[in-house]
């Protein structure tokens, strides 16, 4: 199955790689193909099970799978599919805050990233940004764990964090997340 590696917005790129079949039908492998959206874009020596196709549609989503060819000529059947975005990495949230609701929780809210800035959001096409992931640690300076998955809910800019202990200093950072992966973090606030 392939997997991707790495994706960039301004680079108009994928970079992915997989794994080569156990079976290689009683000889060795040639050349691998690889099929994006179910059309032939490459093919490479089976060398190296590494791709990089460049020149695609920025913010443009297609799947991609592989298929190997064996020393008779055979093809095999296709991999999973692997559904890449032309896109990079969502940029770092700013302005997370946290107010008090009372002894036992925090409000916390932050600024959106800004749908219309590729920079922030990775890509031109909105539809890339997945939501936000928020962290806060045990109040006594330990690891941080995640109590807020907003992956799907893009559009939400607050958490209340309830349960809390009174007296203890809690630390939060959030993060963005896109089809690509997680962005960088916040800087953390106490």
């Amino acid at each position: 199955q392939p997997v991707l590696i790495r994706s960039s917005y301004r680079g108009r790129s994928v970079e992915f790689k997989w794994t080569r079949p156990e079976d290689d039908g009683g000889c060795g492998l040639t050349h691998y193909r690889i099929m994006k959206d179910g059309v032939e874009f490459a093919q490479v020596a089976a060398i190296e099970p590494f791709y990089r196709a460049i020149g695609l549609e920025p913010g443009a989503g297609n799947a991609w799978t592989i298929e190997a060819k064996n020393c008779r000529g055979d093809w095999g059947g296709e991999s999973p599919v692997l559904r890449a975005y032309v896109a990079s990495l969502p940029g770092q949230v700013h302005q997370l805050n946290a107010t008090h609701l009372s002894p036992t929780e925090l409000r916390l809210t932050w600024q959106p990233l800004d749908s219309s800035d590729i920079d922030e959001v990775g890509s031109h096409n909105p539809d890339v940004l997945k939501g936000y992931e928020l962290f806060i640690d045990d109040g006594l300076g330990g690891r941080f764990t995640m109590a807020y998955d907003g992956y799907n809910k893009p559009f939400e800019n607050r958490f209340d964090a309830g349960g809390l202990v009174p007296g203890r200093t809690y630390r939060a950072y959030i993060r963005a997340i896109n089809v690509v992966g997680a962005g960088p973090s916040s800087d953390v606030i106490y």
